[in-house]
């Protein structure tokens, strides 16, 4: 709980004692204005089917339907440099295939991030801080809290977004918990027309699991293969897309899932720079990636 008041208040203090900065949509952030606010707040939903391969599948969810609530303000702090707060919340039902009573779910997760981004004549990087809170249906012991920290490192063109990132978990589910996170994520953009981009992306991440004081073990590893199109309204652009999903843990047959999903993203005051908006509105799905890496043992 103290970890959660002081990642809290330390978003708090950033948004609070700082004023907000915007800009107007260009590669380069020289036209931005010191006190205008901008970012995006997206509306998501979709499905996501797993195919189990284990024999406790009966009572894991074969079906989540995801609604998500998600969006990101910035601030210029210095003529090269941008300060981004981005949060995420999601819901997931879950209904397939289960018995009473449910066990190995996730039931809904908060991520919070701190972005530095640094803008170059052709490319930005960034350095992103961020925590994550996922919740655990568990049949044989107390539900899990998980509380997880991740920091990543990227660089971005007007078309391309890589990322690397290292975290750790200190959630205990039944005697271990995860840590030792690292991912890497690839997303590319092709424009089809005016109004309309084509996204592909790959991510991947490993984690290791150490049971009680035994030595870190293999734990799992996640892929995600996703693509997706946007598609511009007149104040507003609309994205249809889907993913696909492969976990491996051990020696146990793989769990693989696929996803569709559709959301609505609202711009909010001036238009932020171009790659500003292109890294922080197709950031990896981390949550994702926690929170089903550890329902799905």
């Amino acid at each position: 709980m103290f970890k959660k008041l002081l990642v809290a208040n330390y978003f708090a203090f950033f948004v609070l004692s700082t004023s907000f900065a915007g800009g107007e949509s260009d590669s380069t952030p020289s036209t931005m204005s010191n006190y205008d606010l901008y970012g995006t707040y997206t509306l998501s939903l979709g499905q996501l089917d797993w195919n189990k391969n284990s024999s406790s599948a009966s009572r894991e969810p074969m079906l989540y339907q995801p609604f998500s609530i998600e969006g990101w303000v910035g601030k210029k702090l210095t003529q090269d440099t941008e300060g981004i707060l981005s949060t995420k919340l999601t819901f997931y039902k879950r209904t397939g295939n289960i018995l009473e009573p449910e066990d190995d779910a996730i039931k809904k997760a908060l991520t919070l991030n701190l972005t530095h981004l640094r803008h170059y004549d052709s490319s930005t990087s960034f350095i992103n801080l961020g925590y994550i809170y996922s919740d655990e249906i568990e049949n044989n012991s107390s539900n899990v809290d998980a509380n997880s920290f991740v920091l990543s490192t990227g660089l971005a063109t007007e078309s391309m977004i890589l990322e690397f990132g290292i975290g750790s978990t200190n959630s205990e589910i039944l005697s271990f918990y995860v840590d030792e996170i690292v991912y890497y994520n690839l997303s590319y953009k092709l424009p089809i027309s005016d109004r309309m981009n084509l996204i592909a992306a790959k991510h991947y991440t490993e984690y290791e699991r150490k049971l009680d004081s035994n030595p870190d073990g293999d734990g799992e590893d996640m892929d995600i293969s996703g693509l997706k199109v946007t598609y511009d309204l007149k104040n507003s652009f609309i994205t249809f897309g889907g993913d696909r999903y492969t976990v491996k843990n051990g020696a146990s047959p793989e769990n693989t899932g696929g996803s569709f999903y559709f959301s609505w993203t609202v711009p909010i005051g001036k238009s932020a720079n171009n790659r500003t908006s292109f890294i922080l509105d197709n950031r990896p799905a981390i949550d994702k990636v926690i929170g089903f890496g550890a329902a799905l043992n």
